[in-house]
């Protein structure tokens, strides 16, 4: 440490600590890619909550190791085993987006709100805010409303144009 100035040494010591976490961070991003394609081909889901918990129970034990906090460790790779889980899941659809180009996949959550009854038009622009991802994010979505199933409950169906080509 220079006696000028303490910190200036050790905050280089941290950034070059910094820009080794990010290599290391993009290359298991790759791996995670590779990961990706094997599932893909072997036709294994995204997901392994096996091995995300024994993964995580072996880190928490190394981390202990070096004196590191089990939470801390915990909320660390959660981040990033959720981005490698992410990647495949891009990857995935970009696969099914080749197979068939015309069509929008979509996975509804569950809803956050609740979609108050439509008396205006049989057919209106919604929006589901983080309720439902779609995979063609450009195009409009629709409710329409159909038959209820109970007199007093209206139901909807969700309707996705397809893409003019």
């Amino acid at each position: 440490m220079t006696s000028e100035n303490p910190l200036l040494a050790l905050r280089e010591k941290i950034s070059a600590l910094d820009e080794k976490l990010l290599a290391l961070l993009a290359e298991r991003r790759e791996l995670a890619v590779e990961v990706g394609k094997a599932k893909l081909l072997s036709h294994r889901p995204v997901r392994d909550i096996d091995r995300e918990r024994d993964l995580l129970e072996r880190l928490i034990t190394l981390g202990k190791a070096h004196h590191l906090d089990a939470h801390y460790i915990t909320r660390l790779f959660q981040l990033i085993i959720e981005d490698s889980v992410l990647t495949q899941q891009a990857l995935l659809q970009q696969h099914l987006n080749k197979i068939n180009p015309h069509s929008a996949r979509i996975a509804f959550l569950g809803p956050k709100v609740l979609i108050p009854i439509l008396r205006r038009a049989s057919m209106l622009p919604v929006t589901l805010s983080n309720s439902l991802k779609v995979a063609a994010p450009n195009l409009p979505i629709f409710l329409i409303r159909w038959k209820p199933a109970r007199p007093t409950m209206p139901s909807y169906r969700l309707k996705i144009p397809a893409p003019v080509p």
